[in-house]
């Protein structure tokens, strides 16, 4: 007897397990969303923060040949990739550490039959509990995690202003955003997309916990394939679904630039 799954139906009309691809919504986004959001800035400068092996800046630098864009992979082995794939990209320029409220040495984790794996985590019951993978199976690699207030600070990143931020850190947005609070107060970063999912479990953050930083300012939305589906007004529990997907945070005064 054929049965319809009502909660896998409602994810999918919601973009929500949109894992990859043109489904994702992220091509629509780089491609179309961007483009309008950032149509009066002659050099957008944009950070993604876990570049994995490049996919996401390079459609960046493509869709927005004009733009800066600072990726920043803190796995030594993915780095190597990441290099390796946008070595003749001139606007793309590499960090070989990951975003955190502070800056320090960590252990990312991986499996030991994959170093490279984009599963790769700050937090070992990722594998565990998600990837089911037993202790033996659980490889570690050394990385740094640095604050990006620090090294706009600094003057590492030279720019005045940031205008848009990904962050797709296996668990880890929330501490990654901690870390540049200064750069998003500025008042130049228009929008920020970040996974919320099953990682969140283990990392113990809400949905509400980026409501709460970020604060009134921001307009919440969670991307679907060709769209963005508004959270509401308001922060509303209902959203505190610990399922794959990408919210998009818009400053609220941007919002008509994306003619949402």
């Amino acid at each position: 007897m054929f049965r319809l799954d009502a909660r896998k139906l409602y994810y999918e009309s919601s973009g929500i397990l949109k894992h990859v691809g043109y489904a994702s919504g992220e091509k629509w986004l780089v491609e179309q969303f961007l483009p309008r959001l950032l149509s009066d800035i002659d050099e957008p400068v944009l950070l993604d923060i876990g570049a994995n092996v490049g996919e996401y800046s390079i459609a960046l630098a493509k869709s927005l040949p004009s733009c800066r864009c600072y990726a920043f992979e803190p796995n030594p082995i993915t780095f190597k990739e990441l290099a390796a794939n946008t070595g003749s990209i001139s606007n793309i320029r590499l960090f070989n550490c990951g975003a955190s409220s502070k800056g320090q040495r960590r252990r990312i984790f991986v499996y030991k039959s994959d170093s490279s794996t984009g599963h790769a985590s700050l937090y070992r019951d990722v594998f565990k509990e998600f990837h089911l993978q037993d202790d033996g199976n659980i490889g570690s690699l050394a990385c740094s995690m640095e604050r990006i207030d620090e090294l706009v600070e600094s003057r590492i990143i030279a720019e005045a202003e940031i205008h848009f931020i990904k962050i797709d850190t296996e668990g880890h947005e929330l501490e990654s955003l901690k870390g540049m609070l200064g750069v998003i107060r500025g008042g130049g970063v228009r929008a920020l997309q970040f996974e919320f999912n099953e990682m969140n479990v283990i990392s113990r953050v809400f949905l509400k916990d980026f409501y709460d930083i970020l604060g009134d300012e921001w307009s919440f939305f969670r991307l679907d394939t060709k769209k963005l589906i508004s959270l509401g007004h308001r922060y509303d529990p209902a959203n505190e679904i610990f399922k794959f997907q990408n919210i998009v945070a818009i400053r609220k005064c941007f919002l008509h630039h994306s003619c949402l």
